[in-house]
């Protein structure tokens, strides 16, 4: 068993013992109401805790026995289409952006966890999960435009930003493009240097009007204000115009990416069709 099948045993395990065991003492104090001391509750709760904290496989997972998950075999519908182990190759290489991009991983441990105590082969999920692309708006791939690449992802506070980017910064394009929607007035002026800050990690800035959402600009807040924080950076008036400067102005070889939990995806959109 490899170190990796063997971590997402012992994960999977602790998550479904102490799930049990707190339906357990739920339904155990529903059962005695009042009739339990503190004593006794504490001694109860103990119960989940203890196996959310200690290993222990149950009997499908076959660590008991110390075989492992059945292999070339899988109980789900349309389990005829994954391949038997046998006809797998021994290693499946990731996609590169997946290597990149840990939020990728953060999506496919469930599913590699399941689709494993429901009987598919590792080396089937493996096949499967090489083909997943992450999810829509999660540094999404839209196309490629004249050598350059398009991509729409859901970043819109610093934190994830800066994650986004400094991602984006190592996959080797000439230059990055963060074309950016703010999103609520308040979040754009309590956080101004830490939205520049974040944005300061690509190579050219783009910005639309911040878009204000349930609130009214208390704030006298606008993008220019931030992008004057950005050198270099050019503010414009909305997506058709962002979208002819970008595609005007982009090179072969960069990386064009659209950022923000509004609509700036249309922004992403219209560059594809340039």
């Amino acid at each position: 068993m490899s170190i990796l099948e063997g971590i997402f045993r012992l994960v999977v395990s602790l998550t479904l013992a102490g799930s049990l065991g707190t339906l357990l003492v739920l339904g155990g104090k529903t059962a005695m109401k009042d009739r339990l001391s503190p004593g006794w509750s504490y001694l109860l709760w103990a119960l989940p805790l203890a196996l959310y904290l200690v290993p222990f496989a149950l009997p499908a997972m076959g660590a008991a026995s110390g075989t492992s998950a059945p292999r070339g075999d899988s109980p789900l519908p349309g389990s005829e289409m994954i391949p038997a182990a046998g006809e797998l190759p021994a290693t499946v290489p990731l996609p590169d952006l997946c290597q990149s991009l840990g939020g990728l991983w953060e999506q496919a441990l469930p599913v590699l966890a399941w689709a494993w105590l429901l009987g598919v082969a590792p080396e089937a999920i493996a096949v499967h999960l090489a083909q997943f692309t992450g999810a829509g708006r999660r540094f999404e791939v839209l196309g490629k435009v004249r050598g350059v690449t398009i991509v729409d992802d859901y970043a819109h506070h610093p934190a994830e930003l800066a994650a986004t980017l400094r991602a984006a910064k190592e996959l080797g394009f000439r230059q990055v493009w963060a074309v950016f929607q703010p999103f609520t007035f308040s979040r754009t002026y309590l956080l101004l240097e830490e939205f520049a800050a974040a944005l300061s990690i690509a190579d050219q800035v783009v910005l639309s009007p911040i878009m204000g959402s349930r609130e009214k600009n208390q704030w006298g807040i606008r993008s220019e204000d931030l992008g004057a924080k950005l050198p270099g950076c050019v503010c414009l008036p909305g997506f058709p115009e962002m979208a002819d400067y970008v595609m005007e102005n982009a090179q072969e070889g960069d990386l064009v990416l659209t950022l923000g939990c509004g609509d700036v995806y249309k922004c992403a959109r219209m560059m594809l069709l340039k």
